[in-house]
């Protein structure tokens, strides 16, 4: 009976020392499981940092590009818009602009070298990333040269052949040296800065310069300043043909010598002579035998080598046979005109034989 009444005290005094152990284990009342029923708040999360990048254009520059960067940041707690960058250009330390939520931002470097751009973003609970790319910068390019411009001229521009045309040409900005192509329009070139030429054809020709200088830069006949017209005509072709008659027998055919003088025009020249009987000479002076007496219609065509024609035509008369009269006739016929560009004068002289003294 003494043992069943101290029961309950044991008990107490073991559970007294059981909640002593759990307290001073570290167990809270909270950290207990709770009972069936009850709910429990949940744990707040941890702030984590903002993740920061950012790109950039162009890719490289010199002391005059305007580079233009676009910052790339998000956070896991915080909106982009909450987010604020600011920049440090050279990475020396020293923010160059202030907090903003403005995420682009452009800046042109004055000097030279390499720099390494520092990106810093910041969230709403003052954690911060960063980000930082290397940008070489260079000294601009020298200013261009002036425009390259050219002008030619001639003298003369125009007249007979054979022409001889000094030609000029003025060249002005680019970079020297200059290398010069000339088209003469006769099929000839020159790469003479100031070329003499001699035209042997007649005609209305272009001429033309292209200019190079040593950047590669041409100047050249699009443009009409460079281009010029030289006129060549032809010369006059002046032919003087004068047939001698040689004495003779009053029984007998005449024999003539017809020369002929040629100025003007391109030599060398050919010839064509027709002595109205059928028969013809290429000789500058031919002789002429004539089977029988009658007046004749001679023809000379003269040609230079520019192809360039011109014709004449005079009549000669040769004795007959068995004339009793020895006589003295002169005939001097003028014919004077343009023909392909040319004048023929000719002159024919016939000499009649004195009568014998009594």
């Amino acid at each position: 009976m003494i043992r069943s009444r101290s029961l309950p005290g044991i008990w107490l005094a073991a559970l007294v020392i059981l909640l002593t152990m759990t307290l001073a284990a570290g167990f809270s009342a909270s950290t207990a499981s709770p009972l069936p029923g009850a709910s429990v708040p949940p744990r707040p999360n941890a702030n984590t940092p903002p993740y920061a990048n950012y790109s950039y254009s162009p890719a490289g520059g010199n002391t005059t590009t305007l580079f233009s960067f676009w910052a790339k940041v998000f956070d896991q707690e915080d909106p982009v818009t909450a987010l604020e960058v600011h920049w440090d250009w050279e990475s020396d330390g020293t923010w160059d602009t202030p907090w903003s939520t403005e995420k682009n931002a452009t800046h042109t470097f004055d000097s030279p070298g390499t720099y390494w751009v520092l990106l810093e973003a910041r969230d709403t609970g003052g954690l911060t990333g960063n980000q930082s790319y290397p940008i070489t910068v260079t000294n601009p390019p020298p200013p261009p040269p002036p425009t390259l411009e050219a002008s030619i001229s001639a003298t003369p521009t125009e007249g007979t052949l054979p022409l001889t045309v000094a030609f000029s040409s003025q060249v002005s900005g680019g970079t020297p040296p200059y290398e010069y192509h000339w088209t003469l329009g006769d099929g000839a070139q020159s790469p003479d800065a100031n070329p003499v030429h001699i035209y042997l054809t007649s005609g209305n020709f272009t001429v033309w310069l292209i200019v190079y200088d040593s950047g590669g830069v041409d100047f050249h006949q699009d443009t009409l300043s460079n281009v010029l017209y030289v006129n060549v005509s032809r010369a006059l072709v002046n032919l003087s043909v004068v047939p001698i008659v040689e004495p003779v027998a009053a029984v007998g055919p005449g024999t003539l010598q017809f020369s002929s003088t040629v100025s003007g025009g391109s030599p060398p020249y050919t010839y064509r002579w027709d002595f109205g009987d059928g028969m013809t000479s290429a000789e500058a002076s031919p002789t002429h035998a004539y089977a029988s007496a009658g007046t004749y219609l001679i023809t000379l065509i003269v040609t230079d080598s520019g192809g360039h024609a011109t014709t004449t035509r005079f009549s000669v008369t040769v004795p007959g046979a068995g004339s009793a009269a020895s006589w003295t006739w002169i005939g001097l016929g003028v014919l004077g005109g343009a023909v392909a560009g040319a004048v023929i004068v000719l002159a024919a002289q016939r000499i009649r034989k004195r009568p014998p003294a009594p």
